[in-house]
């Protein structure tokens, strides 16, 4: 029998901002960083130009700086928003739309296992083409989204017969559209 997943309630949504406004988001190491908004879009209809399935209004912030050197764009839980600066790429689009549909719904057992079973299987990352890959072994939504939108993993999971396994066990995430 198929698991039903559940949608995990988080605080209650922040109302959107607008182009214009200024907040600050905190780094990890306790930094802020202060940014403006210079666009703002509805990233239903972001997700929908890359044929995904994002069932809730949030907003897309377009913002003039990142908050860290590293970053390319964000999904972020506790503002149910995405983030972007300039210069994100689309395959980073993507891959954080893929965070606001998945973030939000329980994980199930079967997907538990398969997670555990990749990590299994490629105890030090994925090398390939001379490049070292290791952000899908991060944790269980990074493996998610790595797994709707990075080619090399994807590709990787091909060749190993595993990718129709991967979208198997992700199938109750209703990604696309």
């Amino acid at each position: 029998m198929e698991e039903q997943p559940t949608l995990l309630v988080r605080d209650p949504l922040v109302p959107w901002k607008k182009e214009g406004d200024t907040f600050s988001l905190t780094e990890k190491d306790g930094t802020q960083t202060k940014m403006q908004i210079m666009k703002v879009e509805n990233a239903v209809t972001l997700a929908k130009e890359f044929g995904f399935n994002l069932q809730r209004d949030i907003p897309a912030y377009y913002l003039n700086t990142a908050p860290s050197k590293t970053a390319n764009g964000a999904y972020v839980d506790r503002l149910d928003a995405l983030l972007f600066y300039s210069g994100t790429s689309e395959i980073t689009k993507r891959h954080e739309i893929i965070h606001a549909i998945e973030f939000r719904q329980e994980v199930t057992q079967e997907l538990k296992t398969f997670f555990e079973k990749i990590k299994d299987i490629f105890p030090d990352g994925i090398e390939k083409d001379g490049l070292t890959f290791f952000n899908y072994r991060k944790d269980i939504h990074e493996f998610i989204a790595d797994g709707y939108t990075h080619p090399l993993f994807i590709s990787v999971l091909k060749e190993h017969n595993l990718y129709d396994e991967f979208l198997a066990v992700t199938k109750y995430l209703n990604v696309f559209i």
